[in-house]
């Protein structure tokens, strides 16, 4: 520590100093050198203009030198860009965990989207009808009356559903062995018709509510010595072609292996007609057809087994692609259920209510 007129001088004051006089002389000697070599070149003066410039490298490095000593000695304690960078990228992670929370909770309280609409009603309301398919020869679900008018349970149903639904319905008769693909091929909208709902024919439709049962039951004449399902050993058994009674004599192959024949009929109402014929032994057939026709018409002639091959549930079948027209159906059933007009037809039909929706 030094003291100079009066003042106390530090040693690191003087160092600076120092360092401050070492620059001014450096930059004065560059300046010097810069105007002599300029002079020099001039008048083509080529030594002496080496030499100057010599001479002005060394003061370049002298200032060089001197600056970088000044500047050693702040430049340790500046922090300023490393605390910057890390308070930006700091902030940026906060705004991006705050924004995907606000996304996830804007996401979590919007309403789940609807289900697209499939347009297979509105075609139908477009068009102001929808065509049912059906066997015409199955009583009393659909069948031909005296006037050779298609009437039936099924029928009075289907017409009283398409007057809530403010629309008509056309009976189209087709084979009964073809009908899924006369509803697949877009021939008809609709299958009607004592139409039971297998695992098999899930496969190619999708079916409404069930809106009534139906045993499968087997029926002799009366007098048989077929009195159990044992006792069709060796017999000619008759069913239709295509229906659900096929599918249910599958669920007991021991007795359906043990018939002598297996006939298949276009309708019931063949089937029926070879055994009052005495060409069958036996048929297999859905409870709603022969007691809402052939027992009404002949109680006396007819013998029901009491074992049987299981009770099945009837609905109406659609494309498994007409999920409006599906659910707009369901609407009508339980309409029809809840008025009680569903009630009135099946008494009108079987002599009881029994409707299942």
């Amino acid at each position: 520590m030094a003291k100079k007129n009066g003042t106390i001088v530090t040693a690191e004051a003087k160092k600076t100093q120092k360092t401050r006089r070492r620059v001014y002389g450096a930059f004065a000697v560059l300046v010097a050198a810069a105007m002599l070599l300029a002079v020099l070149t001039a008048c083509g003066g080529q030594t002496a203009a080496t030499t100057t410039q010599a001479a002005a490298t060394q003061a370049a490095a002298t200032t060089a030198a001197a600056t970088e000593a000044a500047t050693t000695t702040t430049a340790a304690p500046v922090t300023t860009t490393t605390t910057a960078a890390a308070t930006t990228t700091t902030t940026e992670a906060a705004t991006t965990t705050t924004t995907e929370a606000a996304t996830t909770q804007s996401a979590a309280t919007l309403p789940a989207p609807a289900p697209a609409a499939d347009g297979s009603w509105e075609k139908i309301q477009q068009a102001g009808v929808f065509v049912l398919g059906l066997d015409d020869e199955f009583p009393p679900m659909g069948f031909r009356d005296e006037q050779n008018e298609i009437v039936g349970f099924d029928v009075d149903m289907a017409k009283a559903a398409a007057e809530y639904l403010g629309v008509k319905v056309e009976l189209k008769p087709v084979i009964w062995d073809t009908v899924l693909m006369s509803l697949n091929s877009g021939e008809i909208d609709c299958i009607w018709n004592g139409f039971s709902v297998t695992e098999d024919r899930k496969k190619e439709v999708s079916y409404s509510k069930s809106y009534i049962n139906s045993d499968q039951i087997v029926v002799t004449l009366t007098g048989s010595d077929i009195t159990t399902k044992a006792g069709l050993a060796g017999m000619t058994v008759g069913t239709q072609m295509g229906s659900s009674t096929l599918d249910a004599l599958d669920t007991d192959p021991a007795t359906r292996d043990s018939f002598g024949e297996l006939r298949e009929y276009a309708t019931f109402t063949a089937a029926m007609m070879d055994l009052d014929n005495k060409r069958l032994d036996a048929v297999v057939i859905d409870s709603v057809a022969f007691y809402g026709d052939f027992n009404v018409k002949s109680p006396e002639a007819y013998a029901v087994l009491e074992e049987n091959f299981g009770r099945e549930e009837m609905a109406i079948g659609v494309r498994q692609a007409d999920n409006t027209w599906r659910e707009t159906l369901n609407g009508a059933l339980d309409y029809l259920r809840s008025s009680g007009k569903a009630a009135e037809i099946s008494i009108k039909w079987f002599g009881k209510d029994v409707v299942i929706v």
